[in-house]
């Protein structure tokens, strides 16, 4: 190819599209420092420390109101106007989760089944991360990180303004 051809033109050819997809798309093993292998550490064992606690929970049979037991005060949107905020049943259906029971933690908060899978997933995989020290797949686990959360907060929202409307 004639280095003088401007760079678009040289992406119109079929092998150099195949050779940046490839490139993208390869396991780069970046190589982490110790600030954050502790920084996925901590992360790891945070999340197993909360579904360890969702665990030992006894989901309430309101659907909302299980965060209680942890000495936490209930929620003060619903105290006070009777209308659930998109946290509301979320740590139910958390301990749900943990005890099988998908559908009883659907009912109590969709976002929350979502975010406890994520956990259970996540947990593990941060930590063994950590405990390797590469990043196998260096910028896609932080755009990953970023997509789900995003989805994470739509559903909440969106369950959230269902839960206000069928009120």
């Amino acid at each position: 190819m004639n280095k003088d051809m401007p760079q678009i033109a040289q992406l119109s050819q079929p092998d150099s599209i195949a050779a940046k997809a490839n490139s993208i798309a390869a396991p780069t093993n970046t190589i982490m420092g110790r600030t954050e292998r502790f920084g996925l550490a901590v992360l790891g064992v945070g999340l197993a420390v909360l579904l360890l606690t969702a665990a030992c929970l006894t989901p309430s049979p309101e659907g909302l109101g299980t965060h209680t037991q942890l000495g936490l005060p209930g929620c003060t949107l619903y105290t006070l106007l009777g209308i659930r905020c998109p946290g509301c049943g979320m740590t139910t259906a958390w301990a749900h989760v943990m005890r099988g029971d998908f559908t009883r933690g659907l009912q109590s908060n969709i976002a929350g089944v979502l975010l406890c899978i994520l956990s259970l997933l996540g947990s593990p995989l941060l930590l063994w991360t950590a405990f390797q020290g590469k990043m196998r797949y260096g910028r896609t686990l932080g755009s990953t990180a970023v997509v789900l959360l995003c989805g994470f907060l739509a559903i909440a929202v969106v369950e959230w303004l269902i839960r206000l409307a069928s009120t």
